[in-house]
């Protein structure tokens, strides 16, 4: 790959021997965790979601009243 994460496959046959075309496709193993993968045509997307947590706060007033 190169610096923007992406890559050409180059010299594939568009062919096979008995003439049929070849159809392609990509995938991506591995995918680190806390990531998801998204495929659409070629391009394959890496999507991060972070973990959330709630957290409880209490609201106090102090204005003389």
């Amino acid at each position: 790959m190169d610096g923007d994460g992406s890559f050409t496959f180059t010299g594939l046959p568009n062919f096979d021997a008995k003439g049929i075309e070849i159809a392609y496709s990509v995938d991506e193993v591995g995918v680190p965790e806390g990531y998801e993968k998204s495929i659409e045509g070629t391009t394959i997307t890496n999507i991060h979601t972070p973990a959330v947590r709630m957290v409880s706060v209490t609201k106090a007033w102090d204005d003389l009243d």
